[in-house]
C-alpha cells in the first residue's frame, strides 16, 4: 500500500511536468515508478497526458504497463498512438492477448494493427485466433507450443524442450503434449514425467490420454473453467474435429475467466454492470446504474 500512496502522491507532479513540458524530468520520474503501481493511478490522467506519456516510456516499461491496463485504456491507446509507439506492445504481448484486444476494435483499427506486426508467424496465430467468438476455448487458447512425438525417448525430448527454451525463450514449458506427424493429438506430458523417466523410454510409454479434457475452439470460456476445477488442471488442449492440437489454454487463462464472471455476478447482484468496476468517470457509473435506480424509483412509487 505504501508504493500506491506514493505513486498517487506523484502525479500532480507527474501531471505538472507534462504540462509544462519538461519531458527529461519527467522520463528520470517516469522510470522510478514501477509500470504496473502506475497502471492503478492511471484514471487521474486525461487523454493526452496518458498518450504523451506512454510514449516516454521505455518499450519494456511500455509493455509492462499496457498488461496492466484495462481492457478500454488498452483499445484507446492502440487507437491514438504512432506507429512506432505500438509495434513493441503488438509484439510483446501474447497473440491471445492480442487477439482479445482485436475482437473489441473497428474493423479498420484492426487490420492496421495487424499490418504493424513483423513476425509473420505471430500474424498467423492471431489472424487464427480472431476466428474464433470471444470467450471460447478457441480465443483463450495459445497457439505457440512445442511438438514432440511418441517415438522420441524421454532424453531428446528434454533436449528439444531444453534447445527451444534457449532460443525462443517460450513460456508453458510445463504444458506439454505428444502429436503424431500429422500433429493430431495423443497425449500429454508433464516435466515431472520426462525426469522421473528412464532416459531411453519412449514418450508413448509415460503420457498420459487427453481424451477427457482436450476441449474443442467453440466451447464457451465458463465450461472450460469447470472441466479445469474437475480434472484439476494446469493447461488443457485444444483441438479441432479431426483430434488436431490447435493450442494450449492455460490455468492462468482460466483463472483470468473466473475472475471476470465473478465480476459479472457481483455486478449483476448490485444492480449494475461489470463495466462500472473499470469506470472512474461518475457520469459513466451513473449511466450503468440508471436502470436498476429507474426501476426502483418506480417501485417507491407503487409502495407509497
Amino acid at each position: 500500500m505504501k508504493q500506491l500512496e506514493t505513486v498517487g502522491h506523484l502525479i500532480p507532479e507527474i501531471k505538472d511536468l507534462f504540462e509544462n513540458q519538461q519531458w527529461d524530468l519527467l522520463k528520470d520520474l517516469l522510470e522510478e515508478i514501477r509500470p504496473e503501481d502506475l497502471a492503478d493511478s492511471w484514471y487521474r490522467l486525461d487523454d493526452e497526458e496518458k498518450v504523451g506519456i506512454f510514449k516516454l516510456l521505455k518499450p519494456e516499461s511500455g509493455l509492462a504497463l499496457f498488461e496492466s491496463l484495462v481492457l478500454s485504456d488498452q483499445k484507446y491507446l492502440l487507437k491514438f498512438l504512432d506507429d512506432k509507439s505500438i509495434v513493441p506492445v503488438l509484439e510483446g504481448i501474447p497473440p491471445s492477448d492480442v487477439a482479445e484486444i482485436f475482437h473489441t476494435l473497428p474493423e479498420e483499427v484492426m487490420r492496421r494493427m495487424v499490418s504493424l506486426v513483423r513476425n509473420r508467424d505471430a500474424v498467423k496465430q492471431i489472424e487464427l485466433l480472431m476466428e474464433f467468438k470471444p470467450d471460447t476455448a478457441g480465443s483463450l487458447m495459445h497457439p505457440e507450443f512445442i511438438t514432440l512425438h511418441p517415438w522420441m525417448t524421454a532424453r531428446e525430448a528434454l533436449s528439444v524442450i531444453n534447445s527451444v527454451a534457449r532460443v525462443q525463450q517460450k513460456k508453458h514449458l510445463w504444458a506439454l503434449y505428444v502429436t503424431s506427424n500429422k500433429g493430431r493429438l495423443l497425449g500429454a506430458l508433464t516435466l515431472e514425467n520426462l525426469i522421473t523417466a528412464a532416459p531411453d523410454a519412449f514418450l508413448k510409454e509415460v503420457m498420459q490420454e487427453t481424451e477427457h479434457f482436450a476441449l474443442k475452439p467453440e466451447i464457451d470460456q465458463e465450461e472450460v473453467a469447470s472441466i479445469f476445477a474437475k480434472y484439476d488442471l494446469l493447461s488443457a488442449p485444444v483441438v479441432d474435429e479431426e483430434n488436431t492440437l490447435q493450442g494450449i489454454v492455460t490455468i492462468d487463462d482460466v483463472m483470468d475467466v473466473m475472475k471476470e464472471e465473478a465480476t459479472e455476478d457481483i455486478a449483476k447482484m448490485v444492480g449494475t454492470q461489470a463495466k462500472e468496476f473499470e469506470e472512474k468517470s461518475m457520469l459513466r457509473i451513473a449511466w450503468f446504474r440508471s436502470p436498476w435506480l429507474l426501476a426502483t424509483l418506480v417501485g417507491q412509487y407503487f409502495v407509497f
